[in-house]
């Protein structure tokens, strides 16, 4: 073989092995990407769990809330202010004040 072929392939060599660290270079880095990658869709996964575990939380109180205040308003205007409007006003406007204020 002649020089000029060595050289070349050496140099050939050289490119190749050159790119073979680069493209382990860039491997590396994508691998630490998907990692970081994983731990923020974990972190933000956790996150919206937290969020939800919230928002059901709040909506339980409401509905607690909205179920006393139901009863509550029940019980207050059938045991005691229909009756005392019944008292108050006389016979023949009893009905329509009963009708109006019902649950």
């Amino acid at each position: 073989m002649d020089e000029e072929k060595i050289k070349k392939m050496q140099e050939d060599y050289k490119k190749r092995k050159s790119q073979i660290k680069f493209n382990n270079h860039i491997e590396n880095d994508i691998i630490k990407l998907d990692r970081v990658n994983a731990a923020i869709k974990e972190e933000n996964d956790e996150k919206v769990k937290i969020s939800a575990a919230k928002i059901e939380e709040k909506q339980q109180n409401i509905a607690k809330s909205v179920i006393f205040y139901v009863v509550f308003c029940k019980i207050i205007l059938k045991s005691i202010i229909i009756p005392f409007i019944k008292e108050i006003i006389p016979e023949n406007y009893g009905f329509f004040v009963v009708f109006t204020f019902k649950i």
